[in-house]
C-alpha cells in the first residue's frame, strides 16, 4: 500500500509540473510560435495590416506574348510551370489584364497543374491580385506554401474577366516558396501586382516575427529541462 502511495504521489508530482512547465513556456515563448496564419480576399485590408512590403508589376520584363516560356525570373523571385505556358503581355487578352500598370503574367494551365513562386529570400506575406480566374469550369484554386499553409483562393464558375485578390500573413512561420494549384481544366488566367515580404510586426494580431526554427529549438530544450526536473530532485532525495 505504501508502495502504491508513494508512486500515485509521485505521478501527481510530475503531472503538476508538467502543467507548470506548459504554463511557464507559454508564458516565456514568443507569441508568434502559436499565431495561426491570417489570410486575407481584400486587397486594402491586406496592404492596411501588412505594411512595407515589396511589389512587383512586372513592368520591368520583356513582352513575350502567350505560350512563351516554362519560367520568368525576376530580382527576388522564380515563376515556374511545368510547360511552356506563361508568357508576359502588355495589354488585354482573353479576359486577363494588368492591374497595375501595363504589363501582367498570363498563364495557361491544365487540371491539377500548379504553379510555383519560389524566393531568393524567406518571407512570411504574399499577396496576389488574379484576373480571369474561373470563367472555364467548375473546381478550386488552391494556395499552399512550404511553411505548411494551405487555403483556398477562389472558387469557379465565376464570371469572364473576374478579378480575385487573395494575401497571406504567417507571423509565425516563414517561407520561400508559394504554390497556386489549379483545379478547372484548362484555365488560363492573368496575374499581377505580386506582393511579398519579411513582415516583423503584423498590425492586426501585434505578434512578433520569430524564426522558426530557433523557437522551435528553444521550446523543446525547455520542455526538456521541465520533464527531466521532477526525477533528478527525487534522485538527489535518494542520495
Amino acid at each position: 500500500m505504501l508502495l502504491n502511495d508513494m508512486k500515485q504521489s509521485a505521478s501527481v508530482n510530475r503531472n503538476l509540473s508538467i502543467g507548470r512547465g506548459v504554463a511557464l513556456l507559454t508564458a516565456i515563448l514568443p507569441i508568434s510560435l502559436f499565431a495561426a496564419p491570417v489570410y486575407y480576399t481584400n486587397e486594402a485590408l491586406f496592404l492596411s495590416e501588412a505594411s512595407s512590403l515589396d511589389v512587383e508589376s512586372f513592368e520591368s520584363q520583356a513582352v513575350t506574348g502567350t505560350f512563351a516560356t516554362s519560367s520568368i525570373t525576376t530580382s527576388n523571385f522564380t515563376i515556374s510551370v511545368a510547360g511552356n505556358d506563361l508568357g508576359i503581355l502588355d495589354s488585354d487578352f482573353g479576359g486577363s489584364y494588368a492591374t497595375d500598370g501595363q504589363q501582367y503574367v498570363r498563364y495557361q494551365s491544365d487540371y491539377a497543374e500548379s504553379i510555383t513562386f519560389t524566393f531568393n529570400e524567406a518571407i512570411n506575406s504574399f499577396g496576389i491580385n488574379l484576373t480571369d480566374w474561373g470563367d472555364w469550369n467548375a473546381g478550386t484554386l488552391e494556395f499552399s506554401n512550404s511553411a505548411g499553409d494551405s487555403a483556398q483562393v477562389a472558387s469557379a464558375p465565376t464570371a469572364n474577366g473576374a478579378h480575385h485578390f487573395f494575401g497571406l500573413v504567417n507571423s509565425a512561420l516563414s517561407f520561400d516558396t508559394v504554390t497556386l494549384t489549379n483545379f478547372p481544366s484548362g484555365e488560363a488566367f492573368g496575374f499581377d501586382e505580386l506582393y511579398f515580404g519579411l513582415m516583423l510586426n503584423h498590425k492586426n494580431d501585434a505578434h512578433v516575427f520569430e524564426p522558426a526554427p530557433f523557437s522551435m529549438a528553444l521550446f523543446g530544450l525547455i520542455a526538456l529541462f521541465v520533464a527531466r526536473r521532477p526525477f533528478v530532485s527525487r534522485r538527489k532525495r535518494r542520495a
